[in-house]
Formats: structure tokens, sequence, C-alpha cells
């Protein structure tokens, strides 16, 4: 059976971002390591954490489906849902691992006076 390649999730961001994008996304790529730690010791406080801090920064740089799937996290933490944490989970590692970012300069362009 052939298996197919996953989709790449194009993202526009402001290319005046470029510089930090990279290090954001080694970070939630370390967050989804971290929620996997969290679970397997039963931690969900910090899962509801780190989720909430992904849903909180995420839009600020233009990943809207970063900021669901880290809302997604905060909710099912707080509901102590685990089965739903680990299919978020699964999610957030598949979108960073298939994202494309695209940079454009739609939020520095100004208009004249």
């Amino acid at each position: 059976r052939i298996k197919t390649m996953p989709e790449k999730i194009k993202v526009q961001v402001d290319e005046s971002l470029k510089d930090l994008i990279p290090k954001y996304l080694i970070h939630r790529k370390e967050d989804a390591e971290k929620i996997g730690q969290f679970l397997a010791v039963g931690d969900i406080a910090s899962v509801q954490r780190i989720g909430h801090k992904i849903k909180g920064t995420a839009l600020s740089y233009g990943f809207v489906g970063l900021e669901t799937i880290g809302k997604s996290i905060e909710l099912f933490a707080k509901e102590n849902n685990e089965a739903e944490i680990r299919k978020m989970l699964s999610q957030l590692t598949e979108y960073l691992a298939n994202i494309e970012i695209v940079y454009n300069g739609w939020k520095s362009k100004r208009r004249p006076n």
C-alpha cells in the first residue's frame, strides 16, 4: 500500500516576523514533546497551561490553525479528557511537521496619507 504524503499547510505570515518564526516553531515542537511527557505522568494542569500559551500566541504570528489546536488542548485539559488531548497532540505534531510559511508584506504596507 502506498502511503500518500500529507498536504502542506500553507500559512501566510508577515515578512517582518521572518526572523522570529523559526524559533517560535521550535518552541511549539518542544511544547508538543512536553505535552506528551506531562500526559505520561498525569500532569493535566501543565498540559492546560501549554494549550493556553499556544492559543494565546499563535494568532500573533498568523497561525490560525495552531490557535485552534491550542484552544482545544486547553479545553480538553480543563475537562480532564486525556483521549481528546492525545488526538489534539497528534494534530499539533502533524500541523508542525507539515506547515509551510509564505512570507508577505501585507501588514507592513501602509497606505499613503
